[in-house]
This record gives structure tokens, sequence and C-alpha cells, in this order.
């Protein structure tokens, strides 16, 4: 699962699943004028007809993402969605069978990651870049993604966290398990992770990483944090301020449909691969 907007790792063209899924980890509304009323007749039907054939243009070329839910930055992508009440076109991006090797895939974004948006011919290839994209065209608002200069420098300043300080230490924890056969955790990797929870934890001096609503910070950084508290736990002494940010995403309606449930995945998919390969060395 490539993070894409973190490092890329190239697979060969056999691989195993443990490298599938180092691979896919790592790796508006639109403003309608009012029409004045028309006195002829026809002149407003044939309008209401061209604005009937509008909708339906615009229902038949849905924004593609190709993604894989074990992801998390796939995941960042579908929350920004959800908060916009964007329907997007999911494309199940399979690693395992090569769909991010294959020459169309390639064409379109030749650092073969996900997740990947296609909005009607402009292929946007990286998770930040996405949702900032996808704020900017669909939002109703700017609440997500602000516009005002300095609380924007504090949203990417975040979403820089997210990719350069949290994602990357989750994936130095993770990748030995997925990729390499480890069944250890080693103490200095365990010991950044409980660093990097500390700054997140120090980080959080309003209700969200910027300010008093939801933005796309807390999209990007709740990927990786609640993938990574499944096999790192928080303790509810040290990070009190991470476990309630935590529980008030999870209040949104669509935080368990686009994230929850792709993230116990991942912990698990962790967990499984750390004790199946401790039972493999030990014979």
């Amino acid at each position: 699962m490539n993070f894409t907007h973190r490092s890329r790792i190239s697979l060969p063209n056999k691989f195993t699943i443990s490298e599938v899924l180092v691979s896919a980890l790592f790796g508006h509304q639109q403003n309608t004028r009012k029409l004045n009323n028309p006195t002829n007749k026809f002149t407003q039907q044939s309008a209401s007809s061209n604005h009937r054939d509008k909708i339906e243009k615009v229902a038949m070329s849905r924004p593609i993402l190709y993604t894989l839910h074990l992801s998390p930055p796939c995941r960042a992508v579908e929350l920004t969605a959800k908060a916009l009440g964007l329907d997007l076109e999911q494309k199940v991006v399979n690693l395992l069978t090569g769909d991010h090797l294959k020459p169309d895939y390639l064409k379109m974004n030749p650092q073969h990651t996900i997740p990947v948006l296609d909005d009607n011919g402009t292929i946007i290839p990286e998770s930040h870049a996405i949702m900032i994209y996808l704020v900017s065209k669909y939002g109703k608002d700017d609440s997500l993604y602000s516009k005002e200069i300095v609380k924007q420098a504090k949203l990417n300043a975040a979403l820089h966290f997210e990719s350069g300080v949290l994602f990357a230490r989750m994936r130095f924890l993770f990748e030995p398990i997925l990729f390499r056969g480890s069944s250890e955790m080693p103490a200095d990797r365990t010991e950044y992770i409980e660093k990097a929870y500390q700054l997140l934890e120090d980080t959080l001096v309003d209700d969200y990483v910027v300010g008093s609503t939801p933005t796309i910070a807390d999209f990007s950084c709740i990927s990786t944090i609640s993938s990574l508290m499944g096999v790192i736990p928080l303790e509810s002494t040290k990070y009190p301020k991470i476990l309630a940010w935590v529980d008030r995403l999870k209040a949104l309606p669509y935080y368990e449909e686009a994230n929850e449930s792709g993230a116990v995945q991942l912990s698990s998919a962790v967990l499984a691969s750390k004790e199946k390969n401790a039972a493999k060395a030990s014979l």
C-alpha cells in the first residue's frame, strides 16, 4: 500500500502478501445560477431540460479514487470525501495481482502509488494533494482547509508532521515485520513511536489538530494514529488529549466506514505477521 505522500517501494514482478501489504501501506457542489423567469414557455422547458442534462452529466462523471482501504493515506482521502458529502467512485487497486504495475496505471501514475484521483482527466497522485484539491474544488466553504494564510500555514505544517513524523515512524516499525520477516519490535523503534505520540499530545492545544473543528490535518493524522494504536497502545494517563481527540473523530457519522475498519485490519495484519514470523523462527 503505497502511502503515496510517503516513500515509495518498488515491487518485483512476483511478490509475497507481506510485500503487497508494505507496498500498499507505504506507498461542488457546483454553484448554479438562478434562472430568470422566462416569459416563453419553450425557453423555460429548454432551460429545465438543460439543467437536467447538466445534473445527469455530473452524476455520470463522478471523480474516481484508486484506493485500498488498508492504506492510511487512502483512508484520509475517504474521510475528506465523506466530510464533503462527495460521492467518489472507488476503484480498488489489487496490488496482489499487480494492478499498480499495469501499463494503463503506470501511464496515469508513473510512481505506481495509491491513492490516485482521476477527476474527469485531472490526475492527482498524492493523498495530501488530493485532499486539498477536493476541498478547494468541491467544498461549500473552507472549513476543512482554510484560505486564511496563517491558518493554512498551520494546516500545511500539520500535514508535513503527519507524513514526516507520524507516518514515517509507523513505517519504521511496521516494515520489518510485514516485509522482512521480523518478529521483533525493537526498543528504539517503539520509543520513536512514543515520542511521536508525545509530539501529537503537545500539539493538541485545541479540540482538533488546528483549531476547534475538524480539518484535513485531523483526517491525515488519524489515519496513521488509528493504525498505530492497535499495535502500540495509547496509555490514557500519558496521552489523554490524543484519546479525547480520537473519541471526537470517532463521533463523526462517517468515521467507522471511512477509517476505523481499515485501521483495525492493518494493525491486525501487523500483529498476525509478527506472530507468524516468530513461529517460523522457532522451527
